[in-house]
């Protein structure tokens, strides 16, 4: 079996484990009813999280303690980023099969963009972190308004960590903001559908 055969029969595999592991998951989301029609309300709370953590970074240039204030934001963008997932089914790491075409194009341009972001975003934070390492590598013990330069990364991988909580979360976002369905516009259009669904 040449090395290429090799390589698309595991991935062939991984993908087949990847679809099951994702019907179960919707299986069991189904079964505890989330709540929808709160898409908005759930990316909302997760740009509050990142902003939590920006200013958590920022204060804590100033004083450490600061660190604790970037921790509450991260509970905040995981417990609403959960959500916000189980809101829309999963649908924004569904294997494509289960997608009409529409979906599917929808999903597969966000996973690009958070692709393409992500990307530019490690290589931005790569240079940065090896410029210090060599314009400090002789000089550890310098200070950087006030601080030492070990804190100066912990801070930038802290940064890099925020950065890339706020990409990962655009596939979800991105299906949300396409295909959620509004509450309001769903309550202005009872009427409507009651009265075409009224006695034959």
């Amino acid at each position: 079996m040449s090395a290429s055969t090799a390589f698309a029969s595991w991935a062939a595999r991984r993908e087949a484990k990847k679809a099951e592991r994702w019907h179960k998951s919707v299986r069991w989301i189904e079964k505890k009813s989330p709540p929808s029609g709160r898409d908005h309300l759930y990316i909302r709370w997760y740009f509050i999280g990142i902003a939590v953590e920006l200013v958590a970074l920022l204060a804590s240039i100033f004083n450490f303690l600061g660190i604790l204030l970037w921790l509450v934001g991260t509970l905040i963008i995981v417990v609403a980023w959960v959500m916000l997932r189980w809101s829309i089914h999963l649908k924004d790491d569904a294997p494509l099969e289960v997608l009409d075409e529409y979906e599917a194009a929808t999903v597969n341009s966000w996973r690009k963009i958070a692709y393409g972001f992500s990307t530019a975003a490690s290589t931005v934070f790569a240079l940065i972190l090896v410029f210090f390492s060599t314009r400090y590598m002789d000089n550890a013990d310098a200070l950087i308004l006030g601080n030492d330069t070990m804190r100066w990364v912990y801070w930038i991988t802290l940064l890099y960590l925020t950065v890339l909580l706020a990409i990962t979360a655009l596939p979800a976002i991105g299906y949300s903001i396409t295909f959620a369905d509004d509450p309001e516009e769903e309550a202005e259009d009872e009427p409507t559908r009651l009265a075409h669904s009224g006695p034959q």
